[in-house]
């Protein structure tokens, strides 16, 4: 599971939520939300497949420019799951 601390992902995923992951994924297996290891810190991301095959990586509704996987890319689980803080 992950404690999510970061605001990349909202509104699908929130600062607080709980991210239950299969960390038996080490590799892309279809579009959908990732824990990637970015910068020495764990991150949700969505992952997709162009055209062409090459992966990226993209924030949930941002207007940042998906980005293009590279050589070092570290997947570390396929999200299963999402545990909301509505308190």
């Amino acid at each position: 599971a992950l404690f999510v601390s970061y605001d990349n992902m909202k509104p699908l995923i929130r600062v607080g939520d709980v991210l239950i992951y299969d960390t038996n994924v080490r590799e892309f297996e279809g579009d959908g939300v990732y824990i990637v290891l970015e910068s020495m810190v764990y991150l949700p991301k969505f992952v997709f497949c162009d055209e062409s095959g090459a992966l990226y990586l993209k924030d949930s509704e941002s207007n940042r420019k998906p980005v293009k996987v590279d050589a070092d890319f570290v997947f570390c689980g396929r999200v299963v799951s999402v545990l909301n803080n509505n308190i």
